[in-house]
C-alpha cells in the first residue's frame, strides 16, 4: 500500500482498520482516517487499490479470499450489517454446509445495493451478533434459526439443526430457548417439534424418521444414543436400540448419504461388527 495521509496518527489508523478488515475498507472510514478524494484516487489510478462496490475499497488487487468477501459484504451492507445464515455458521465451525454465496443481514432501514457474491437480505434491527469477534457475525443459534426459519425445503431446514447439533455446535435446548427471543419466526412449531426429537437422542433427520416411522406404525420408540463398550473397549454410542422380549438387544445403525463413501461404509462394517454379540444383533 502506498498513500499520503494526513499524518502518522493516520496512518497508523489505517494500517489497523486494514488489518482488522483483511485489506478492505469503507470509503467512510478513509475519510474518517483524513485520506482525501485526491489521495484514493491516486491509489486506484495507480492500481495499487481497486474500488470493490461504490463504498468499499480493496488496499490490493486480485481475487478476493473467503475472508475477504465476507469483509466486502459487511462493509457494503453498511453499519449494522452481519455475516448471517450458514455463512456465520460457516465461520463458527459448521462443516458439510457450506455456499459459494456470502449470506449478509442488513438493517430493514438499509437498502445496498446488489453485489455478485453477495445475498444480500433486510431484517428487523439485529442485536445478535456474536461476541469477541472482529468480523461482525450472527451467533450460533440466531444463525441456524434464521436459516431454518427462512429454508422453503423443510427437510434442509431441519437437516441444518440436526448438523448444528451433531457437530456440538450448540444444543437442543439453546436453540429451542432461541425460538422464543426470536419470535415471531416463521415454522417455530415445526423446529421446536424437530429440536424436541434432538432433545430425546435424534442426530439426524434419519434418525427422526425412524421415530416417526415407530410412532406412525405402533412400534415401541427405541432408546437412542445408548453408550455400549465394543469387544475392543471402545466406547460406542448407538442410533437406536430395543429390548426384546427374549432379553436381547437389537440395535439399529441409522446411516445417511455421507455414509455411503466406501472409507465411511466400511469403518461403519467394523463398528456394527465390534459391537455385535450373543446377546446384541
Amino acid at each position: 500500500m502506498t498513500a499520503e495521509v494526513a499524518n502518522p496518527w493516520a496512518m497508523d489508523s489505517l494500517a489497523a482498520i486494514l488489518n482488522t478488515q483483511a485489506g478492505l475498507v469503507s470509503m467512510t472510514q478513509l475519510w474518517d482516517v483524513g485520506m482525501t478524494r485526491a489521495q484514493v484516487r491516486a491509489n486506484l489510478d495507480a492500481g495499487r487499490w481497486l474500488k470493490r462496490s461504490h463504498l468499499v475499497i480493496s488496499t490490493f488487487t486480485g481475487e478476493l479470499t473467503r475472508e475477504q468477501m465476507q469483509w466486502l459484504g459487511v462493509l457494503h451492507g453498511g453499519p449494522g450489517a452481519l455475516i448471517g445464515g450458514l455463512s456465520a455458521l460457516e465461520v463458527h465451525g459448521l462443516r458439510s454446509w457450506e455456499r459459494p454465496v456470502v449470506t449478509v443481514l442488513v438493517p430493514n432501514y438499509r437498502r445496498p445495493k446488489p453485489l455478485p457474491g453477495l445475498a444480500l437480505y433486510r431484517c428487523r434491527p439485529l442485536v445478535l451478533a456474536a461476541a469477541n469477534r472482529r468480523l461482525p457475525l450472527q451467533r450460533i443459534e440466531p444463525a441456524a434459526l434464521w436459516f431454518a426459519s427462512t429454508e422453503p425445503r423443510l427437510r434442509t431446514a431441519h437437516g441444518l439443526l440436526a448438523a448444528v447439533v451433531q457437530q456440538r455446535l450448540s444444543t437442543p435446548e439453546r436453540l429451542t430457548d432461541w425460538t422464543e427471543r426470536m419470535a415471531p419466526m416463521k415454522g417455530a412449531d415445526e423446529i421446536r417439534r424437530v429440536l424436541t426429537e434432538f432433545a430425546g437422542g435424534a442426530q439426524s433427520m434419519a434418525e427422526v424418521d425412524v421415530g416417526k416411522f415407530c410412532k406412525e406404525f405402533g412400534f415401541v420408540l427405541p432408546t437412542r444414543q445408548r453408550c455400549r463398550t465394543d469387544e475392543t473397549g471402545r466406547v460406542r454410542f448407538t442410533d437406536a436400540e430395543w429390548l426384546l422380549e427374549d432379553g436381547r438387544t437389537l440395535v439399529l445403525e441409522v446411516d445417511g448419504a455421507l455414509h455411503l463413501s466406501m472409507g465411511n461404509y466400511s469403518e461403519d462394517i467394523r463398528r456394527q461388527r465390534a459391537l455385535t454379540r450373543e446377546d446384541v444383533i
